[in-house]
């Protein structure tokens, strides 16, 4: 693992911290529904320069596995600091979002019942069971922000780490050319007879 994949994930979780409490700071509602997009975005650019700059280091060559251990490296380390700054910013420099956050996915889950009204008396149990746990719990609890944090390891860090890396693979072959793409074009010169 190299210092720079260490460096870009610091970056990218300070880039994210930033564009999180921008969004905060606009607007707590929009916090919640902007903030992936945003996110989203600032991660994949960060994610295609780190790519890209292993890559230089190696000489213009990268295989898979270097791109994506390099790129889940840099994505870990940059989600693990935005999920902390985001369980800070829950639980201690505004518990009042824990309330928004219930109250948008209350009203989604409404809007999924209104949209799937009729689908039997099973489904409306299971569907009020849901509400209850969202009404009770706190997405913002030590284990939540945990498990929240894994789950944003496989997506979107393991899954774009792969998907990147498949982009920016290069194989080297000792040494020539990475691949067919990169030798220069031979031109084709036609030899004149000046007789």
């Amino acid at each position: 693992m190299k210092k720079s994949s260490i460096n870009n994930g610091l970056f990218l979780g300070a880039a994210m911290v930033i564009g999180s409490y921008a969004l905060y700071l606009a607007n707590p509602k929009m916090f919640f529904s902007a903030k992936s997009f945003v996110l989203l975005m600032i991660f994949i650019l960060i994610m295609v320069k780190s790519g890209r700059e292993a890559r230089k280091a190696n000489g213009g060559y990268i295989s898979f596995g270097e791109a994506f251990k390099n790129m889940f490296v840099t994505g870990a380390i940059g989600v693990l600091i935005c999920t902390c700054f985001e369980y800070v910013l829950f639980n201690f420099i505004d518990p009042g979002l824990i309330d928004i956050q219930k109250e948008i996915a209350l009203e989604a889950a409404e809007k999924v019942t209104e949209l799937l009204g009729g689908m039997g008396e099973e489904y409306e149990i299971a569907l009020e069971k849901e509400m209850e746990k969202i009404e009770d719990g706190n997405p913002a609890s030590l284990g939540a922000t945990a498990k929240n944090y894994f789950a944003r390891l496989l997506a979107p860090v393991a899954l774009l780490s792969s998907i990147i890396g498949l982009v920016i693979k290069r194989k080297g072959t000792g040494s020539g050319p990475a691949d067919d793409l990169d030798k220069p074009r031979q031109g084709y010169v036609m030899n004149k007879n000046n007789d």
